[in-house]
C-alpha cells in the first residue's frame, strides 16, 4: 500500500461522550479498496454483528454512487481489541473470510474479510513489524523505551505520541475520556448491585427467581438512566474551561440552562 486517504479525519468532541469506547477510522487505499480500522477498549454485546452490518454496509453503498458489480472494491476491517474476545483460544490474530466450510481452500470472494488482534495476549515484542505495532497499541509510551522498536513507521508513531501527549488541551480531553470510562463501569456496578438488591427483596412477595430477575432489570435501569446524567454533568463540568455553553450543551445533550447553572456552582 502506497497511498492511502482518511475518509473521516475528523473526531468530533462529541465523540468524547457517545462513543468513548470505540474510535473507527475509514480508509481507502490507491486501488480503492476500503477499511474500517477500529480500537476498541471494552466488549459489548452483539460485536460480531455489528462488525458484519458494518462490513456489508461498506460494501453495498459503493452501488449507491453508480458502480456496477463488476468494478466493486474489496472491503476489510481490521479491529484491535482491549479485551480477550476468544478467551480460550492462544492466538490473538484472527481473520475471517468467505470460505467453504469443509473445503476451505475454496473461497467465495476475496472482496470482504475481517480481521482482529486481541491486544492482550500480545505481551512481549520482537523485530518482526507487526508484533512490534501490536505492541505499541497494547502498551503505547507508558512500557519500555522507544529503543525497542526498531520498525521506523512504529518510531514515528511513539514520536508523534510523545508530542500529542505534550498538548495540554488534547490531554485534557484524554482524561475527559479516561474518567468516563471508569465512570461506566463504577455506574454499571453500582446498577447491578441496587438490582440484585431489590430483586431479592421483591423475590420475597413474588418468588425468588421471578423477583431477582424483575429487580435486576429494574435497577440496572434506573442505575444506567442515572448513571447517564451523572456522566453528562461530568463531562460538561470538564469542558467548562475549553468550550461555550453552546458546545458543551451539543456534545453533552444538556441544556444551556444546565451548562449556565454549572458555571455558577464552580466559580
Amino acid at each position: 500500500m502506497t497511498k492511502i486517504t482518511i475518509l473521516n479525519p475528523e473526531i468530533l468532541p462529541e465523540m468524547i461522550h457517545e462513543k468513548f469506547d470505540i474510535l473507527d477510522v475509514h480508509v481507502e487505499d490507491e486501488l480503492g479498496r476500503e477499511y474500517d480500522i477500529e480500537m476498541q477498549s471494552q466488549m459489548f454485546n452483539c460485536y460480531p454483528q455489528r462488525s458484519l452490518h458494518y462490513l456489508t454496509k461498506l460494501y453495498s453503498q459503493q452501488l449507491d454512487s453508480g458502480k456496477k458489480y463488476s468494478v466493486m472494491k474489496a472491503v476489510f476491517g481490521v479491529h484491535f481489541l482491549g479485551y480477550k474476545l476468544f478467551p480460550k483460544s492462544d492466538t490473538g490474530k484472527h481473520c475471517f473470510e468467505w470460505r467453504e466450510r469443509t473445503n476451505h481452500e475454496l473461497r467465495l470472494t476475496d472482496q470482504m474479510a475481517l480481521f482482529i488482534f486481541e491486544l492482550p495476549k500480545f505481551k512481549t515484542v520482537t523485530s518482526d513489524p507487526l508484533s512490534q505495532w501490536l505492541h505499541f497499541f497494547n502498551h503505547n509510551h507508558n512500557s519500555g523505551e522507544p529503543s525497542m522498536y526498531t520498525h521506523p513507521p512504529v518510531q514515528r508513531a511513539y514520536k508523534l505520541l510523545e508530542e500529542i501527549s505534550t498538548d495540554i488541551k488534547t490531554r485534557e480531553l484524554a482524561d475527559i475520556r479516561e474518567r468516563a470510562l471508569k465512570n461506566e463501569v463504577t455506574l454499571l456496578d453500582e446498577a447491578m448491585e441496587k438490582g440484585i438488591s431489590q430483586g431479592l427483596v421483591a423475590g420475597k412477595k413474588a418468588g425468588m427467581v421471578a423477583g431477582k430477575k424483575a429487580g435486576i432489570a429494574e435497577g440496572l435501569q434506573q442505575g444506567e438512566k442515572r448513571g447517564k446524567q451523572n456522566e453528562q454533568l461530568n463531562i460538561a463540568r470538564a469542558l467548562l474551561a475549553l468550550l461555550d455553553d453552546k458546545s458543551i450543551a451539543q456534545t453533552t445533550k444538556l441544556t444551556i440552562a444546565t451548562i449556565k447553572k454549572l458555571r455558577k456552582e464552580t466559580k
